[in-house]
């Protein structure tokens, strides 16, 4: 089984070395074994832990709300609550992605318009276009 120094564990998991300091500080990640001199040692479950903090975080789950996960998976027959934890973010996340998609939809329709009046009007006729358009 592969063990990790913190930079191989940063780079194999795109995580910066503070990121993972931080989340040791802050319990969301288990005890990481330490060698004499204090380096770190970090093993395949904390590639995979670290990978899904990551994907929870680049989401937009909360510090907080992680914590509520691992204080949960410390527990046995949390699994429910875990569940709808992450139903609950699955819902924030699918939220985003709507927004987003009323965005890429206003943001293309004004690429259109543009390629439009590029494509019809003098360069003059354009640049009223625009003014017109503030």
């Amino acid at each position: 089984m592969p063990i990790y120094t913190i930079q191989q564990a940063a780079q194999a998991t795109g995580a910066s070395i503070a990121t993972l300091r931080y989340y040791e500080q802050e319990g969301l990640i288990d005890e990481v074994e330490r060698l004499p001199n204090g380096h770190r040692r970090y093993t395949e479950h904390h590639i995979a832990w670290i990978e899904f903090l990551i994907c929870m975080r680049d989401s937009g789950m909360s510090i907080q709300d992680l914590k509520q996960y691992v204080r949960l998976s410390q527990r046995k027959g949390t699994g429910p609550e875990r569940c709808a934890l992450l139903e609950s973010h699955r819902e924030a996340v699918k939220a985003q992605i709507a927004t987003l998609e009323d965005r890429l939809e206003r943001i293309e329709a004004k690429i259109t318009w543009y390629h439009e009046a590029l494509g019809h009007q003098s360069e003059q006729q354009f640049i009223e276009a625009i003014m017109e358009e503030k």
